[in-house]
């Protein structure tokens, strides 16, 4: 699963063979991002997570598809190639010296941005689990910079590389964390644009949560604090990856953060719930006075060992979550309901209808090594429908509406499916989940986390 991408130089350009027929109404640009290099010289990523980070995209209009990669230009890319990054990551080791130890106690965080990627305003942002955000041009893929924010935030604040966007009113949010004598949290909103975040929620604590992702309704926003947690002081002086340094403590519980939005610097509701370990959340909504948050949960974070570069060759994942809901009742009493106990990674939604409600559609790709493919989820009926083709692995799904749809699934599913020696953007009719329309290369895309679908 785990594969350098064979183009490293500047811009690749390429005409994908097409096959079936493209929607006319189809037309925009998906832009995603991936690990993609995984050695250069005598650097190495031990880590799925901090291979060198690549942007690619398929522009599609009137039936025709281009399709464009580029590296990002990043000081971890730079340092890479001359063989030595002393940067932290997620799970590779940085290589400072002992004064640059001694003098920089905690390291630098790394400005690789290869999970996920967000178009905000005019500018596509590409995000990692750090303080750093890159900004990319649409149309060359060449790194523009990091983005500048514009408020008292303090400088080393990390932030989720998956923010939300509210579409009524027109705000990025996201969730970051501080580490000092205590680890605090902080909730937040954003025009794009501006850069200016405000912030609505704050939650200081001894030890710090892994957080991937978060959930947000038109009230609030839910942080899932599983107890994989880290103590501040843990990263003093340390050369360990950043994911190194946390420990599990099952017998704690989780803790699930409730921050009001239309707050300031408020701090949140919390209820305790059984233990679950979460990278992704499929959705949230208030169900009467219920809250109820979907996830998808592992018994353990040894998903994140398991998701070493070693441990990929050749297989894919050899573990599935189970997707659960959680639900907070009035007066704080929470229960945990498996919805499916073999579910898939990487979720979606019909986002900008659904997101924050009561939805009854689920997207997403098995990467468990027992089959690759695409699946649907009917979450009021348990139906599943699935696509997958021999020796290819599916990134995530993302759906499109078509122009004018009332029902929450009338329109297509695209996905992106790589091989060792080609790649497909595959799209599917959205209720019946069969391939209408490819678009083949003969190349190999490395399999990616996230990406957008702007239209035009």
């Amino acid at each position: 699963m785990v594969s350098s991408s064979t183009v490293t130089d500047a811009l690749h350009a390429a005409t994908p063979q097409l096959e079936g027929k493209w929607p006319e109404w189809l037309k925009g640009t998906l832009m995603r991002t991936a690990p993609a290099v995984f050695e250069l010289g005598p650097w190495r990523a031990e880590h799925w997570f901090d291979g060198l980070g690549m942007m690619f995209c398929f522009d599609v209009a009137a039936g025709q598809v281009a399709y464009r990669q580029r590296l990002l230009d990043t000081a971890a890319s730079r340092a890479a190639r001359k063989g030595r990054v002393d940067m932290s990551s997620f799970g590779s080791p940085n290589q400072r010296g002992f004064f640059r130890r001694l003098f920089e106690p905690i390291p630098r965080q790394t400005d690789n941005a290869n999970v996920n990627t967000v178009k905000l305003g005019d500018e596509w942002h590409v995000f990692t689990e750090t303080q750093h955000q890159q900004i990319v041009d649409e149309a060359t893929l060449e790194t523009l910079g990091t983005v500048k924010y514009a408020d008292d935030l303090p400088a080393r604040m990390t932030m989720t590389a998956h923010p939300h966007w509210d579409f009524e009113k027109k705000r990025a949010v996201n969730v970051g964390a501080t580490l000092g004598r205590e680890a605090t949290v902080w909730a937040f909103d954003y025009a794009p644009g501006r850069h200016e975040r405000r912030v609505f929620g704050k939650y200081a604590a001894l030890e710090l949560s892994y957080m991937h992702a978060f959930a947000l309704t038109p009230r609030e926003l839910i942080v899932i604090g599983h107890p994989w947690l880290l103590k501040p002081h843990q990263l003093l002086w340390s050369n360990k990856g950043f994911g190194k340094h946390f420990e599990w403590r099952p017998e704690r519980g989780s803790r699930l953060l409730v921050f009001d939005r239309e707050k300031a610097e408020a701090a949140p509701l919390v209820f305790e719930t059984e233990t679950v370990f979460v990278f992704h959340v499929a959705n949230a909504f208030h169900d009467g006075e219920d809250r109820v948050i979907d996830v998808l949960s592992y018994p353990d974070p040894g998903i994140a060992d398991t998701l070493r570069v070693l441990s990929l060759q050749p297989k894919a994942v050899p573990t599935t979550p189970a997707l659960k809901r959680l639900r907070i009742k009035p007066g704080g009493r929470t229960s945990v309901e498996t919805l499916a106990e073999k579910a898939f990674e990487l979720p979606a939604i019909s986002y900008r209808r659904m997101n924050g409600r009561r939805y009854r559609f689920l997207y997403g790709s098995t990467i468990a090594g027992d089959g690759e493919e695409v699946v649907k989820l009917d979450l009021d009926s348990g139906v599943r429908k699935t696509f997958g083709r021999a020796d290819h692995v599916y990134g995530e799904p993302v759906f499109v509406a078509r122009p004018g749809a009332e029902a929450e699934d009338d329109g297509v599913v695209l996905v992106v499916g790589s091989s060792p020696v080609r790649s497909e953007l595959t799209v599917l009719d959205a209720q019946s989940f069969a391939p209408i329309a490819q678009a083949r290369l003969e190349l190999p895309i490395p399999l990616g986390f996230h990406g957008s679908f702007v239209g035009r």
